[in-house]
Order: C-alpha cells, then structure tokens, then sequence
C-alpha cells in the first residue's frame, strides 16, 4: 500500500497513518453510526478533524474495507462546522434534532448578569435551551450546584429548558422540544 505523505505523521521516531486515513481504512468494516460515533470521537478529543477526513477521503480509492460512500455520509451530517458536542449521547440529540428540522447550537455561550453559561443544546431563535443530564458528570455537589444556578438564569432571563438523558427516547425528546418551542413562541407573541 502506497500512502499520500499527507496521510503520515511520527509518533517519535515512526512513521504511522494519520488518524483521519485510519478513519477512512476501517470504514467498510463497520456500520454508519458506529463509524459516526469513531469519527465524533477522534474529533472530540481532537486527534483529527472532519475537513482532514473529507481531504483524505478524496486521497484514496475503494479497496477491501473501505466504504467511501459511508465516509461520505458520515460526513454529510457533519460538515460543514458540525461541534460534535461532548459526548456520544450529545452527538445523538443533534442528529435528532437535526432530522427533525431543528439547529441545534452545540455548546453555545451566553451571558446573563454578567455570568458565562454554556448550553449544551440551544435552539437560540426560540429561546430553548436542551441541557443532557448524566450520572457521570453530576456526581459531585459542585456540578448539580452548577448546573441549578444555569437552569435558575435561564429561566428567568426568559428561557425554556429541556433536560434529558442517555435513556430518553427519541420521540420524547423531540416531544418535550415541541412543547418548549410551542411555549417560547406563546409567550413572544
């Protein structure tokens, strides 16, 4: 196999393939959503990017254990400027709200009495805020404190707030969304 000087890095002394041709070399052996989750993941913890997938992609031919076109769908979803959030369980609710008809905002920043917050979802036109609770990041008092004092300003700087978690369906996310969406536009007309 003949590799583009473009798809090599060092790791010290050795040359190995850049994490994003690693990407595209194993991507006809696993499924859609699997390869959306490995590649989400590289990005979150920043060993590549989706531009540097997509410019590999264009760099290789199909061969054995390539799916170029799931690759290509992979990145359809993503690009341009896609924020893979902080987890897999994020990733999934914008995917779902994306399908929905909904843009979502990944990690958006606002501040409200000159305190920073950051939303982990946020449909900012309407003024929701979609916020995913977890048991790994709660455990402690300081996150739960955090966490209430944001859910506090929002609610009286005017915004609704979904919460879910890695076991809500869904249907019912999307449902407490067009809820809180219906709400919001009630209450600005």
């Amino acid at each position: 196999m003949s590799l583009s000087a473009l798809d090599v890095m060092r790791r010290g002394s050795i040359p190995v393939k850049t994490a994003a041709r690693s990407l595209v070399e194993v991507s006809g052996r696993m499924t859609e959503a699997d390869l959306g989750q490995l590649v989400d993941e590289a990005v979150r913890r920043r060993i590549t990017t989706y531009e540097a997938v997509e410019r590999g992609l264009h760099r290789v031919r199909p061969a054995p254990g390539r799916s170029l076109e799931r690759v290509r769908l992979v990145l359809a979803e993503r690009l341009p400027g896609f924020n893979p959030g902080d987890s897999v369980a994020e990733s999934r609710l914008v995917r779902v709200l994306r399908a929905a008809g909904h843009e979502p905002t990944v990690l958006h920043r606002l501040t409200i009495d000159g305190q920073r917050y950051e939303l982990d979802l946020a449909l900012v036109g309407e003024r929701v805020s979609i916020e995913f609770q977890s048991f790994e990041f709660h455990r402690d008092r300081s996150p739960f404190d955090r966490d209430l004092a944001k859910r506090l300003a929002l609610q009286v700087a005017g915004w609704a707030t979904v919460e879910v978690g890695d076991r809500t369906s869904d249907a019912v996310l999307l449902a407490a969304v067009a809820v809180a969406v219906d709400r919001q536009r009630r209450l600005a007309s």
